[in-house]
């Protein structure tokens, strides 16, 4: 009838989330600053931060989600744990147009090609933004890159995006158009960054899943045949709200036999992406083993 018709339509069940809808991507984008860092010598792997729970900068103090602090961290134990003063204090080192830059060659701010309708883009700011954004009220300051270091703030990104960015991380640089029709040519992409950097990336998406105090322990699948790589997100979407954030998990599994699935899991208004996506992600990757393995 119409009026289910349009009751439908109100609730935006037609939106297609992957591609259409976009949203803060929260600490999945952590990697992509750990990237960055290292693959233009701003830091050396082994440089480290001392987290207490806290980050002062200037008049403003932002916290970890930890409030007690991690204590002291390089970077891949800092991917592990998810610590929002590493990152904070890595932003710091890191230009923001060589930021924007360096995001935009993941594919952030730009659609991936895949065959179907109305993609977006999602928004990745750079300084004519911020500044156009901020101008009437006093102008944008290194204080507002804190929260694009840690994925809040302004950045927008697509799950496909982020699916896009863990198959550049698996494949050391490679991605290839996303595609549903078989029939699709899909084009080979290219990130040339070091196969070191990757490296050390995958390291602490590893040690999140199996390590103590690693963000994705629940989606630990203790199989030889069978190695898993992930980052949690959660996503605020106001201070002091009762809104609950927006609940990440985005990986990738490497069996034995060389095969290599990717997972990106959102739940809106989800919670911790410590908790359900991670859940609902090991479930996915066991009924892929129970066929593949």
């Amino acid at each position: 009838s119409q009026d289910k018709w349009n009751e439908l339509k109100s609730k935006n069940v037609f939106n297609n989330r992957t591609l259409q809808n976009s949203y803060p991507p929260g600490s999945i984008f952590k990697l992509m600053l750990g990237a960055i860092a290292l693959e233009n010598k701003l830091i050396k792997k082994d440089w480290k931060v001392n987290c207490n729970g806290f980050y002062d900068f200037f008049d403003t103090r932002f916290h970890c989600w930890k409030e007690d602090g991690h204590g002291t961290l390089n970077l891949t134990e800092a991917i592990q744990q998810s610590c929002n003063i590493y990152f904070y204090n890595l932003m710091q080192k890191v230009d923001f147009d060589l930021w924007h830059k360096e995001t935009s060659k993941f594919g952030f701010g730009k659609t991936t090609g895949i065959d179907l309708p109305n993609e977006k883009k999602g928004l990745v700011p750079n300084r004519k933004y911020m500044s156009n954004k901020y101008k009437n009220r006093g102008g944008w300051s290194a204080g507002h890159l804190l929260n694009l270091s840690i994925g809040q703030g302004e950045l927008l990104t697509t799950p496909l995006q982020i699916i896009n960015l863990v198959n550049i991380i698996a494949n050391d640089g490679d991605s290839y158009t996303p595609h549903i029709n078989i029939d699709f040519a899909s084009t080979k992409k290219n990130v040339s960054y070091k196969k070191s950097v990757f490296k050390e990336i995958k390291q602490g998406m590893s040690d999140a899943v199996y390590k103590e105090g690693g963000t994705a322990y629940n989606i630990n699948i203790s199989d030889n045949n069978v190695k898993v790589y992930g980052k949690t997100g959660t996503a605020q979407l106001c201070a002091n709200c009762d809104i609950e954030p927006h609940a990440w998990f985005a990986g990738f599994m490497e069996l034995k036999n060389g095969k290599v699935f990717s997972i990106c899991v959102l739940i809106e208004n989800g919670g911790k992406g410590s908790d359900k996506p991670t859940k609902i992600s090991k479930e996915i990757f066991e009924f892929i083993m129970s066929k593949y393995v």
